[in-house]
């Protein structure tokens, strides 16, 4: 018999996060969301850790969608420069004068993401008259082998030569450059009014060459909010959807982007105004959101990788391929609870409610973060060969509360530094608040305080109380039950 040990060693629930997980096409759980950028949408709304990347990944790097048939992917934004993305753009001031000026950078940017698919293709009528627009306004960067970063700096550049050209006062010269193989400036070239170049037309050109060669191309703006991670480079995120709005129409040429819903609110909310929105807005997705079912197909599609464990199931007449069986598997697995009571949840479900937020948004990528160091805890210690479940509930515990550190230091507290002083009011307090104490709490800035911490899911509404989640309460020492006064 497969001894628990070996089954232990031989168990891997996959990496927490979709970009450095190598198995994610075996265990991937398919969702509306899923569905919805394949057919009519083009946003991928969800928060941190829902799963947008892993949408993502799957669309471009499997061939098994119909709806994918005969698609070219760009990957707009690489994953390993992401500060050098927004450095880019910080070349330039977020100046209300100039904000058209980075929607046209976007556009050059774009432009060039495309121009390596569409030079490839069958040379079209439409391909030359395209092919003349952008070599005679100068929209190509000049190096044989241009990284994504070089043609974002390239359009940022270009943008911001032709802009100094004019306010200057030189309206009929404007300014373009050359760079070298170190992408560094080496001439300055007058070119033609760069507010005389039509974008539209060239994007027309692009969608007409692609629907001849009968192709349709996705450029993939994926881990925007690691490239522009604070609000106030969250300006360049909602320049790029101003740009999107001139050819989210297009048939064989298409945008799709994903996106923290919390962003999506915060640029196209009042605050900031958004002309068209209506259109925008259509084609979001709504965010994704997580069941108790997709949770359990996510751990049982992970666990069916192990052989050992399919074995250990065997001997005892539980099959895991079978969905009728999946509650047996995971009672094997997990226990049948965490807390015993007949008032408690079972071990998944008690697994979801520790890590929901203040907005009860449970996320995969916490879910694999527990389960994953969990198991670290439990190969750590000896056991004993006739041990069930095969991660106790003191190890389920325990991983609770390091994932409930690591989710308030690596996510909240990065995302969000201006928070975080209001955030630890809370600490070494109990969970549960009445208005009026909440109100005492947090001080004459109460109401905008509130709407932050609820905004960040830190909070949430729990009939006339505010409640702390239990995701947040071990990291800040915060003990179940109400806080009657200060």
């Amino acid at each position: 018999m497969v001894e628990i040990a070996e089954v232990i060693d031989s168990l891997d629930l996959g990496a927490s996060v979709a970009e450095q997980d190598t198995k994610l096409s075996s265990y991937f759980v398919n969702s509306r969301s899923m569905k919805s950028i394949l057919t009519k949408k083009d946003i991928l709304l969800g928060v941190k850790g829902s799963g947008k990347t892993a949408i993502f990944k799957q669309i471009t790097k499997n061939n098994n969608y119909s709806e994918t048939q005969n698609v070219l992917f760009v990957d707009a934004n690489q994953l390993n420069a992401d500060s050098d993305f927004k450095s880019a753009f910080e070349m330039m001031s977020q100046d209300d004068n100039n904000q058209n000026q980075f929607v046209q950078a976007w556009k050059i940017y774009l432009i060039n993401a495309v121009w390596p698919k569409i030079k490839a293709l069958k040379k079209t009528e439409s391909y030359n008259a395209l092919y003349y627009r952008v070599k005679n306004d100068k929209l190509l960067v000049d190096l044989k082998y241009p990284s994504l970063l070089d043609k974002l700096k390239f359009a940022v550049r270009r943008i911001k030569f032709a802009f100094s050209s004019d306010i200057q006062g030189n309206r009929s010269v404007e300014t373009t450059i050359d760079l070298n193989s170190e992408n560094e400036l080496t001439s300055v070239k007058p070119v033609a009014d760069l507010n005389s170049v039509d974008f539209n037309e060239i994007f027309r050109l692009i969608d007409a060459v692609l629907q001849e060669n009968g192709k349709r191309l996705w450029i993939m703006f994926d881990r925007l909010d690691d490239a522009f991670p604070h609000e106030k480079d969250q300006f360049y995120i909602r320049q790029l959807l101003i740009a999107y709005k001139d050819f989210y129409s297009y048939d064989n040429f298409k945008l799709k982007i994903s996106l923290r819903d919390d962003i999506f609110q915060t640029i196209t909310g009042e605050k900031y105004g958004f002309e068209g929105l209506s259109h925008i807005s259509e084609k979001a997705t709504t965010p994704i959101l997580w069941d108790k079912s997709k949770f359990k197909d996510l751990i049982i599609k992970r666990l069916k990788l192990s052989p050992q464990f399919k074995s250990y199931l065997n001997k005892k007449n539980i099959a895991i391929s079978d969905p009728e069986d999946w509650d047996a598997v995971l009672e094997v697995f997990l226990g049948k609870q965490v807390d015993n009571g007949s008032k408690n949840p079972d071990a998944l479900g008690w697994i979801i409610n520790h890590i929901k937020d203040g907005q009860s948004t449970a996320t995969p990528r916490d879910v694999i973060t527990l389960l994953n160091q969990a198991l670290d805890m439990q190969r750590d210690e000896a056991i004993p060969n006739n041990q069930e479940p095969i991660i106790s509930s003191s190890k389920i515990k325990s991983a609770y509360e390091w994932t409930s550190n690591n989710k308030l230091t690596t996510q909240l507290y990065a995302e969000y530094p201006d928070y975080r002083s209001i955030i630890e009011l809370f600490r070494a307090r109990k969970s549960t608040y009445k208005q009026r104490v909440i109100e005492q709490l947090l001080g004459k800035d109460y109401e905008e305080r509130l709407k932050q911490l609820q905004f960040v899911g830190f909070i949430g509404k729990s009939g006339d109380n505010w409640k702390v989640p239990f995701i947040y309460r071990p990291a800040l020492e915060i003990k179940t039950g109400e806080v009657v006064k200060l």
